[in-house]
């Protein structure tokens, strides 16, 4: 899930700059890249990773960017440039059975997105009850950067493709 998670927002961040951009004094700067942290675990505690211009890669290209930098964390060789530079922050705690929280926005950022455990549920699809894999996402966001009818459509769009992975 979270592969498709980080192309949907990439693309959804794309389609809704303000919450990729970042608030500089009093002046909001547009960013014309998704760069995208994603919060790990590590020996040192969290720390967010970054995957930078991910709006121009394909699924395939994120998945192995993402492996690679997972495994650069386990193996403990992460260059320091892969931890800076964010523009958008993806806290998923579903690993650990949560199913919804609050995240914190990080520096520089205007928004993170938080990520609940995907679970079985029945949901009615063309008049019919059926198990669906379904996940809380929640989005905390800078109200000097966007507001909350950015932030819906924002999530509109992320949901949209996560429903409709073969779009993806």
């Amino acid at each position: 899930y979270t592969d498709f998670l980080l192309l949907a927002t990439s693309r959804a961040l794309v389609k809704h700059p303000l919450l990729n951009a970042r608030r500089e004094d009093a002046i909001v700067v547009p960013q014309n890249y998704v760069n995208l942290g994603l919060t790990v675990e590590s020996d040192a505690g969290l720390i967010v990773p970054v995957i930078k211009d991910t709006q121009t890669m394909s699924f395939v290209e994120i998945v192995k960017s993402r492996g690679d930098l997972l495994k650069a964390v386990k193996n403990k060789h992460l260059p320091p440039d892969q931890l800076t530079g964010s523009t958008f922050t993806i806290s998923n705690l579903g690993m650990y059975g949560i199913r919804e929280f609050t995240a914190i926005i990080n520096p520089t950022n205007s928004a993170i997105l938080s990520v609940g455990e995907v679970v079985q549920r029945i949901r009615i699809f063309q008049g019919e009850p059926v198990v669906r894999s379904v996940m809380k996402i929640s989005l905390n966001l800078d109200q000097r950067v966007a507001n909350g009818v950015d932030g819906a459509k924002f999530l509109q769009a992320i949901k949209a493709d996560m429903e409709n992975p073969s779009l993806l």
